[in-house]
Formats: structure tokens, sequence, C-alpha cells
């Protein structure tokens, strides 16, 4: 086996339901920086020392995305030249900060697992998109919209009663104030 790096450079940066393109690099040792540019590039890449063997299998991981292997098989046969990358196209779901990883298996001939590589979680902030805050803007408008709507039936409803109340104690005044007062009778005399 020979002594490699490995570079693995997701975009820091997502939008839900859009797709991207994430990279796993391998190669030798004093390949570094080949493998870093095949990996991404970014000032941000994870590089890790691994034992390169005539066999390796890579595996992307990371809850709350749909991730997909779109060059080959995740195991491969390793060239002499010790260089290979693979790409997943990993499409996020869900808003908020998610985390990705890699693991890298060397194996032998036969398949046997010789070592195991599991890079460090890489956060990725997954937001929406420009036109989905704009939806969620007009939603929320929206729904503060029909609360004051809601109040102002209210009030609307109140109102109406007020002017009956009102129009019923006019009119109880009025029928008060026009019915003649009649005479108190004299009590007859008795004797």
């Amino acid at each position: 086996m020979a002594k490699g790096v490995a570079a693995f450079d997701p975009d820091r940066e997502m939008i839900v339901e859009k797709p991207y393109e994430v990279r796993l690099a391998i190669g030798g040792v004093g390949e570094t920086d080949a493998v870093v540019t095949r990996s991404g590039g970014s000032d941000q890449v994870a590089v890790t020392a691994i034992r390169i063997g005539a066999r390796m299998r890579a595996e992307l991981k990371g809850a709350g995305f749909d991730i997909e292997l779109v060059d080959g098989d995740a195991e491969r046969s390793i060239s002499a030249a010790n260089r290979e990358t693979w790409v997943w196209r990993v499409t996020p779901k869900t808003k908020g900060p998610k985390k990705l990883s890699v693991m890298l298996r060397v194996l032998s001939s036969d398949g046997t697992e010789i070592d195991a590589y599991e890079g460090a979680p890489i956060t990725v902030n997954v937001d929406i998109s420009e036109e989905a805050k704009a939806e969620e803007e007009r939603a929320q408008t929206e729904k503060d919209l029909a609360w004051y709507k809601k109040l102002l039936d209210l009030l609307k409803d109140f109102w109406w009663a007020a002017i009956g109340l009102l129009l019923a104690i006019i009119a109880g005044i009025r029928i008060v104030v026009k019915s003649p007062a009649k005479p108190i009778a004299d009590k007859p005399a008795q004797d």
C-alpha cells in the first residue's frame, strides 16, 4: 500500500432542493495540490493522510440530503498512479445546519477491509432560495392580514350590535317620554 492523501471539499452553503456536486479525491503524497484541486480546491478543503490500496470504497453520508453517486461504483480498483475521484450529486432536503462526512475503506483484492478512514463531519449551512423566502414572507403577510380581517369582522359585528342596543335604548326612551302620565286616582273615603 502506498502513502497518500484524501481531499474532501463540499460547498459550505447550499440551497434546499438545489443539487450540488461533491467530490472526494485521492492521490499520492507528492500530488497533494492536484488532489486538493480535484476535490474542489477551496481554502476550506479537508485533507487527510491515508494509505492507498489496490481496491478502495468511498461513501458519502449526511442526514437531510439526497445523495447519489454519479460516476461509477463506490468500490473501485486503484491504478498504479494511485489517483481516483468519486463524485456525488447532493441535494439538501431541509433548511438548517447539516453535516456531510466521507468514509473511505481500503480493501484487499478479495474485498476484505484492511483499513478505514472516516473524515470529520463538515457543517453545511442549508437555506431556502430567494423565491422560497419571498413565498414565506407572502404567506406570513397573508396570515397577518387574515388575523386583522378577523378582528375587523369582530368589530363590525360588535358595531352592529352596539347600534342595535343604542336604537333599542332610544326607542325605549321615546316610548316612555311620549306616553302621557296617568293621574293617580284618589282613594275613596272610608267611613
